[in-house]
């Protein structure tokens, strides 16, 4: 035990015999806990001594609960074991203090019901910390959530979930048709399931991707031990070679048709994309004084990585961004609308639609417009696909290949032969009495060239 308390009111006994009788004494010795004297009603008896804890429950309501130690030193002489001084009484109330707060804990965890971890409260938690390491898909990522998560999984136990019901929820996505908005007010409304190749691959493709941020969510709660295992998830399997491959581009005059076209203040935003592969967001946030006409580059300080970037500008974009700051105050945003304020999100989608309409072009969002084009256009004056890899922001240039590399002339072929040029490779046999039988070619003889 630690230092012990002094209290003479309780120490000495003449102190206490002059206290109230049929009354408690109580003196804190720590933190909810208190050694307490309680003086005999009649007179004759000795004192008895008390330990007592205090706490709150669940609602904030003080509680205690009290215990006896043992008579009190009056008229006998102390022994340590059943009649005690107010420091015995201390140094016996320690086991007492434990054994009462134990007894304390085990009844609450009894008569307090446990509340179930959900799958929904586990995605709150997700989307909390994805929050605070700044997720730059936080609302994307809540729509992904609110549309096909919760309405399904919302109010499951995370401890009953299994794989059975996770692949069949998955594959339900799959073979299901697209949800699209049908107003604030109303449920989103379901399209026909696809029955063409195209429309399955799609479907496929988008139920990897909500399955991607619920496993994420489920891993966030595994790693934080609000369950034991992830054998519920870890052997979902989800659908393979279903991410398609970009093959909308415009050509060059589609693009000088739908930039004509397009409206005041939205015709900069889409030509600053089309000269930059950014995407709007970076577009949006860009300031006068992140344009260095010198070192003809743009500073992206917010990509959707979290890595700050500078994008190099062609002559042409040089030209096109000087024409846009000039006479502009450093902290100005470099695209504003016609009227003077700034871009919000999902404020290019309607002006997109009206610029399509009047090109006479096919629907294509600001994204495949811009960010495609200009992939495109640097692939076909053949700038490396790792130089556009970094300019567009990409890590390496992985994606770039996979959308992009098929209209790049030979772009494997041209690499191979660029890499081992001047490389030996050993002997090339000569090949000689070639005979061509319908569409096979058989060798008679191949002799190896000798040294």
């Amino acid at each position: 035990m630690g230092r012990k308390i002094r209290d003479a009111d309780l120490e000495k006994i003449g102190n206490r015999a002059k206290l109230a009788r049929g009354e408690y004494h109580w003196r804190a010795v720590s933190q909810g806990r208190h050694i307490g004297y309680r003086r005999p009603e009649k007179e004759g008896g000795a004192g008895v001594w008390f330990a007592r804890v205090i706490w709150k429950d669940e609602t904030g309501k003080p509680k205690n609960r009290k215990e006896r130690l043992g008579t009190a030193d009056d008229h006998l002489d102390a022994n340590g074991t059943d009649i005690l001084t107010f420091s015995q009484a201390q140094e016996k109330a320690v086991p007492v203090f434990a054994r009462l707060m134990a007894v304390v804990s085990d009844e609450e965890q009894k008569t307090t019901p446990k509340t179930a971890y959900t799958i929904a409260m586990a995605c709150d938690d997700y989307m909390k910390d994805f929050e605070r390491r700044g997720g730059k898909s936080v609302r994307r990522t809540q729509g992904v959530i609110r549309c096909h998560i919760t309405p399904r999984f919302g109010e499951t136990e995370l401890a009953r979930l299994k794989q059975k019901m996770l692949q069949v929820w998955l594959d339900g996505i799959a073979a299901s048709g697209r949800k699209v908005k049908a107003g604030q007010s109303h449920e989103p409304k379901t399209r026909p399931t696809p029955d063409d190749p195209e429309g399955k691959r799609a479907r496929k493709s988008t139920a990897n991707r909500v399955w991607t941020v619920l496993r994420a969510v489920l891993n966030f709660a595994f790693q934080n031990r609000k369950i034991p295992s992830d054998d519920a998830w870890s052997r979902v399997k989800s659908f393979r070679k279903v991410d398609g491959v970009r093959d909308r581009f415009l050509s060059e005059e589609e693009l000088v048709r739908l930039v004509n076209v397009a409206e005041p203040g939205f015709r900069e935003l889409l030509s600053g994309g089309i000269h930059t592969g950014c995407r709007y967001g970076e577009l949006v946030g860009l300031k006068v004084k992140e344009v260095n006409t010198q070192n003809q580059s743009i500073f992206i300080s917010d990509s959707k990585s979290g890595d700050p970037r500078h994008v190099p500008l062609t002559a042409e974009g040089t030209k096109f961004f000087v024409s846009m700051i000039a006479g502009r105050k450093p902290e100005e945003l470099v695209f504003l609308h016609s009227n003077g304020t700034p871009w919000k999100q999902s404020d290019n989608q309607r002006p997109m639609v009206r610029a399509c309409k009047a090109a006479e072009i096919e629907y294509l969002s600001f994204y495949e417009a811009s960010r495609h084009s200009y992939a495109a256009n640097m692939i076909r004056q053949g700038v490396s696909l790792e130089v556009i890899a970094k300019a567009m922001g990409h890590a390496d240039s992985r994606m770039v290949i996979k959308h992009y590399g098929h209209l790049s002339p030979d772009f494997i072929g041209k690499e191979i032969r660029e890499k081992t040029e001047g490389m030996d490779l050993g002997p090339i046999p000569a090949v000689s009495n070639l005979k061509i039988l319908g569409t096979k070619t058989i060798r008679t003889t191949v002799p190896v060239a000798s040294k």
